[in-house]
């Protein structure tokens, strides 16, 4: 029984020992399958890290390099719809950009050498044109030497200008260069609203007609031989002031950059041409003024004393007739002195408007003519000066030796003084002061300023330059005409 029992045993210990093979055997089976899937896994990953990412990034990093060897054509493979796909993407479409840029560069920088310089021999122009308007000259000088420098410059055939007559509104040819001269007659004078001319004149607006024109008009441009007209009105603040013509015998467009410098450069021309007007005007003024007073001086003393002239004339000729010798010759001698008198009237006159003095001669011109009316007269004068300031303008100096002058004559003709004292105290307002030890002046003279043509004179002097004057006089103590000129009313204005 008890064999039996081992041998059950033993039985039972060789399956346990079967089952533990079999199950050693399959986990060990089980193991190799597994390290070959861990083998098998991680070729694969590096297989798929290869394929995904070492593969692009190499293709970025070749594509890279050939274009640091200036290789705009390389390109990298878009293998992938991820993010190296557009990478690659992004990639291609910059190295085709730059392709195109490194191919079109030296036709960019041509286009771009040919526009400044463009711009250059715009500057050039505009420069040029504005310096020679700059330069002094009558109105003709100005615009010859405007046509004679645009017309090379826009490389055209023939040039003109125009004036508009601002009293009959006629267009007349004033300056040019190349036209002929049967043209030149046909197209001397025009009207507003005739040809191209008239039309411009009459919108005011740039014109540029190319011909054969489509309204089959008979221009006379193109009967000269010309193919292409421009027309710029020259204008200021809307006042139309002529026109400026450029002719060529080619068919020839006009450019907007080239309308625009035009353009820019006819205003200047019209300011140009205002300013000279202005000027001549002013001058015109200025000559009338001068005449006006010079008028109202020779009344007041060449025009009093021919008068006075005129009565001891007839008075002399009836003590003549009535044989009174001693009584014409009184009255002979009052004649000559009469004329003595009006010769010297003229003579101050002349030196009176012959002052032109220069911007650091004011006081020695003054000293000059207080030494010839001392020569002259025989009164002692006396001049002082004294403080600092500012230089007086060239006009603030002429009206102020006017004035002085003025008062030098009164002196000499009714103060019977023995001396003359002139003083000057420069400062932000100028003293300018004539004092003599005469007769002095009725004040009832002085109430209005009445009575004397010589002191309405002189106040118009010093109102012209914005200054006051004042005469201060007593009876047997002599007068003192007194000028107060502010320098600060300069600035102001």
């Amino acid at each position: 029984m008890l064999d039996g029992f081992v041998g059950r045993i033993d039985a039972l210990v060789a399956d346990i020992e079967q089952a533990s093979s079999h199950n050693t055997a399959l986990l060990g089976s089980l193991q190799l399958g597994l390290l070959g899937l861990a083998i098998g896994g991680t070729v694969a990953l590096v297989y798929l890290i290869i394929l995904l990412v070492v593969r692009p990034v190499l293709s970025l990093q070749e594509g890279v390099q050939r274009m640091e060897q200036e290789d705009f054509s390389a390109r990298v493979p878009v293998e992938s719809e991820d993010e190296f796909g557009d990478l690659a993407r992004g990639f291609n479409r910059m190295a085709a950009h730059l392709q195109d840029l490194y191919a079109t560069l030296e036709q960019r920088v041509e286009e771009k050498t040919r526009h400044l310089e463009a711009r250059n021999r715009e500057l050039a122009l505009l420069y040029g044109v504005s310096s020679s308007l700059e330069e002094p000259g009558n109105i003709e000088t100005l615009c010859r030497g405007f046509v004679q420098a645009v017309l090379p410059a826009i490389g055209a055939d023939a040039a003109s200008i125009r004036m508009i007559d601002p009293q009959t509104q006629q267009i007349h040819l004033f300056v040019h260069e190349g036209l002929q001269p049967g043209f030149i007659t046909k197209e001397r004078c025009l009207a507003q609203g005739e040809c191209l001319c008239g039309a411009s004149a009459w919108t005011g607006q740039t014109l540029a007609q190319t011909f054969p024109a489509k309204d089959k008009f008979p221009y006379a441009c193109e009967a000269a031989g010309y193919r292409s007209v421009w027309i710029l009105p020259i204008a200021v603040q809307k006042q139309r002031l002529g026109l400026f013509n450029l002719y060529f015998r080619e068919a020839r467009e006009l450019m907007p950059q080239e309308q625009r410098l035009l353009e820019t450069l006819v205003q200047h021309l019209g300011i140009a041409i205002e300013n000279r007007q202005l000027v001549s005007r002013e001058r015109e003024l200025a000559v009338s003024e001068e005449r006006n007073l010079l008028a109202q001086e020779l009344h007041d003393s060449i025009a009093q004393s021919l008068a006075f002239l005129n009565l001891q004339a007839q008075m002399l000729r009836r003590s003549i007739e009535s044989g009174e010798q001693e009584q014409a010759l009184a009255e002979l001698a009052q004649i000559r002195e009469g004329i003595q008198e009006s010769y010297d009237d003229v003579r101050e006159l002349l030196v009176h408007f012959r002052l032109r003095p220069g911007a650091s001669e004011f006081e020695e011109t003054v000293r000059s003519a207080l030494e010839k009316f001392e020569g002259q007269t025989g009164i002692h004068t006396h001049l002082q000066i004294s403080g600092v300031g500012m230089p007086l303008t060239t006009e603030q100096q002429l009206q102020v030796l006017h004035i002085v002058q003025e008062a030098l004559s009164n002196v000499r003709k009714h103060a019977s003084a023995t001396k003359v004292t002139v003083e000057i105290q420069r400062g932000e307002t100028y003293r300018i002061e004539v004092r003599d030890d005469g007769c002095g002046i009725d004040p009832r003279r002085l109430e209005d300023g009445g009575g004397h043509v010589g002191l309405k004179i002189m106040r118009e002097r010093a109102h012209r330059i914005g200054a006051t004057m004042d005469i201060l006089s007593t009876p047997h103590k002599g007068t003192s005409v007194r000028l107060l000129l502010p320098l600060l009313q300069r600035e102001a204005a």
